[in-house]
């Protein structure tokens, strides 16, 4: 009896001991987040755990004894520092730094850390596979930022990856910043009529009325931000038929600005030496100005606002009484929307990164130029400044002209930006031509993102390209001449001019 006893001790005890014993262990975390993220996370062994501590920023967190620790390629200029931690589940990528930023479409949800909660943006994909976004705090001066996602549907997956996000803990815990209380909608939104509706945006913090007769769409650039109203066009059959459009956009936080101070800081920049036809009026009970003749494919009214220290900008076009078939239309549009518009505090974590967040600070024999409107700066070397007829170009060294028609020919770098829209970013980061030297395509990255280097030869005389892939945009370099044949003493300033802003550009929210 005393021999069978011992056997059942024995195998007890071996089983127990099957999985080896990391260094450092933790117990199995508590609860996940509800549904969408539903299901509270198993029990992990503890003998399959180690641990990931960062004493630079002020954090640790458990991971599977089975996962690897990758270091993540520096962004932002070198303030964005990462790591990454995979397994066959999934991947845990965790950031410290400055330049964090993004929308969530469907909402935050509470997301289970050691010392609290944190919020995180939540998605399931159409394949199973699910992913936890967004998931800030401040660490002191630094901030933190994580994603997470499977790389399965299997349930096991999700309580792994949830199981170890619920270990984060942090050496100066700052609880996250108290959302606004959420506004009494019933009371602070108009009610829609027979021929209106109502359309409400917590997120943007507004809420007004617009004919039923139009038709409402996200925007295609900003879907998260602004809104149209859209007409049916005035004649169907032709190329560039005009039809009512009006917009509705919240352009981020005023940064102390009031209305008046945001509209003549917005014309300034878009529109520097314009005259305009401005009026003072009050929409959704704050001072509003409007601008009557800005400028486009057909002459816009814009009424700039600033509410909840949040930009907002409404334009319409074509203006009253441009298009006398639409003349109706046009205002009962307008004053529809601006006389039923009630603006509330935002309810979103959306995380703006400003230039003094991520621009280098000028050393000797440079200059720090600030393009707030494309959302990048660079270091300029001493001899080189922006070209005062085109603000997105930068010029110095000797004139080489004229030269092949062109009156000037300068060392230059010309910086360009387009959204990434329907591309992927491998596509992308593919030339944009087919008149190139294959054997000058290599791939690099520029300020910690991806991009491609080539030179082209289609154009008077080769260039030195790039393309770069930040986020849902896509900025270009052109630097010439980059031409040994035709102007060999000009290489050594394009080198210059391209190996400065290479290494010092920095990305950030564009300025609207």
């Amino acid at each position: 009896m005393k021999a069978l006893l011992a056997i059942i001790v024995l195998a007890v005890l071996l089983a127990a001991c099957a999985a080896p014993l990391a260094n450092v262990t933790t117990p199995a975390p508590p609860a996940a987040i509800p549904e969408p993220a539903p299901a509270e996370p198993a029990e992990t062994p503890v003998a399959a755990w180690q641990q990931y501590i960062n004493s630079e920023a002020g954090f640790r967190i458990d991971y599977p004894a089975i996962w690897t620790q990758e270091t993540l390629p520096d962004q932002n200029n070198g303030l964005l520092k990462g790591v990454a931690l995979r397994g066959p589940e999934g991947s845990i990528e965790l950031y410290w730094g400055v330049g964090f930023g993004g929308v969530c479409p469907d909402g935050y949800q509470p997301l289970t850390v050691a010392q609290g909660e944190l919020s995180t943006c939540y998605a399931k994909n159409a394949d199973g596979t699910e992913n936890w976004e967004q998931i800030y705090t401040q660490l002191g001066d630094v901030t933190f930022g994580s994603r997470a996602f499977t790389i399965n549907a299997d349930p096991a997956s999700r309580e792994r990856i949830l199981a170890s996000l619920a270990t984060l803990a942090f050496d100066q815990w700052t609880p996250p910043a108290a959302q606004p209380s959420e506004p009494d909608l019933a009371s602070s939104c108009p009610p829609k009529t027979e021929d209106t509706t109502l359309v409400v945006s917590p997120e943007n913090g507004w809420c007004f009325l617009y004919p039923s007769s139009l038709r409402l769409e996200p925007d295609m650039l900003r879907p998260e931000e602004a809104v149209m109203l859209l007409g049916e066009p005035l004649d169907a059959t032709a190329m560039e038929s005009v039809a009512v459009n009006l917009s509705v956009a919240n352009n981020g936080p005023a940064d102390g600005l009031d209305s008046a101070q945001y509209a003549n800081r917005w014309l300034e920049l878009n529109m520097p030496g314009m005259d305009t036809l401005e009026q003072h009026a009050t929409i959704g009970g704050q001072p509003a100005v409007i601008f009557d003749n800005l400028p486009g494919f057909f002459a816009q009214q814009g009424a700039f606002i600033v509410a909840n220290d949040s930009k907002y900008q409404i334009t319409l076009r074509p203006r009253p009484g441009d298009v006398p078939e639409l003349d109706e239309q046009v205002a009962q549009a307008w004053d529809t929307v601006t006389q039923s518009i009630a603006f509330f505090p935002p309810q979103n974590q959306r995380s703006v990164v400003r230039p003094g967040d991520v621009c280098p600070e000028e050393k000797e024999g440079t200059t720090l130029h600030v393009n707030l409107l494309d959302g990048y700066c660079l270091l300029l070397p001493e001899g080189f400044a922006v070209d005062p007829d085109l603000p997105a170009r930068v010029v110095g060294g000797p004139e080489y002209g004229p030269v092949e028609g062109f009156d000037s020919v300068r060392a230059s770098l010309a910086v360009g930006v387009y959204p990434l829209g329907d591309q992927s970013a491998e596509q992308a980061l593919q030339p944009i031509s087919p008149q190139i030297d294959a054997n000058s395509v290599q791939t690099a990255a520029i300020s910690g993102y991806p991009a491609v280097v080539y030179d082209f030869t289609g154009g008077p005389w080769r260039q030195r390209n790039a393309q770069i892939v930040v986020g849902d945009w896509v900025y270009t370099f052109v630097g010439q001449p980059w031409d040994e044949a035709k102007f060999p003493q000009a290489l050594a300033d394009v080198e210059t001019l391209w190996n400065a802003a290479v290494e010092s550009i920095a990305f950030f929210d564009k300025w609207r």
